[in-house]
């Protein structure tokens, strides 16, 4: 089984701390744009929730990291309307309801983030990205332990979460980089909306 690399917060924070605070908001848009497609799978099954919200207010947390204003919209009318989507697991106890979850619990921590610039929200935005991750590997883990024609699932699962911390730190990379912040915000949407935890 590969081993997966360790989410490391203190290392992560200090890196968060080099850069600007609307680049610290492009880093965690990006992730949640990796965790969006989560919650469009739980809507699909379960038929509860409202995917159009999330998308609507991850696009002004996007506008938000481009906008020299700090006061670029309404953190607390945003957070309610999260909170009013985030799907309760013990209503909706399976895997797809944890991972609804967590991408409301990110979405709310970005917008935590564009209300205060802490670097601590955009590392959390970033832990919930590792722990879906591991949370797969979990249930993948499992999975191969009650059926042998799963063979092969824990090394698919474990490169999941190598691959998650392979994105977060390649995106620390591209977020340090010089460059328009327009144009900067613009390509990593494109690129992080196709990440690892979205299929």
């Amino acid at each position: 089984m590969v081993t997966p690399v360790q989410f490391d917060p203190e290392e992560l924070s200090v890196s968060l701390e080099r850069l600007a605070p609307g680049r610290r908001k492009m880093f965690a848009a990006s992730i949640c744009e990796t965790l969006l497609p989560l919650y469009s799978h739980f809507v699909a099954r379960h038929g509860w929730g409202d995917y159009a919200a999330l998308r609507h207010i991850l696009d002004v947390i996007w506008l938000c990291a481009v906008s020299p204003d700090d006061l670029c919209c309404d953190v607390d009318k945003l957070q309610e309307r999260c909170e009013r989507v985030i799907p309760d697991t013990e209503d909706f106890p399976d895997l797809w309801g944890s991972r609804a979850l967590d991408v409301g619990s990110a979405i709310f921590e970005a917008l935590e983030l564009v209300r205060t610039s802490e670097t601590t929200h955009a590392v959390n935005v970033a832990r919930t990205a590792y722990d879906t991750a591991l949370m797969h590997e979990d249930t993948e883990q499992r999975a191969v332990e009650s059926d042998s024609s799963h063979a092969g699932s824990e090394v698919y699962s474990s490169l999941l979460v190598l691959e998650v911390c392979h994105q977060i730190s390649d995106l620390l990379e591209q977020c340090s980089r010089p460059g328009p912040e327009q144009e900067l915000a613009q390509a990593l949407r494109v690129r992080y909306s196709r990440g690892p935890l979205n299929g």
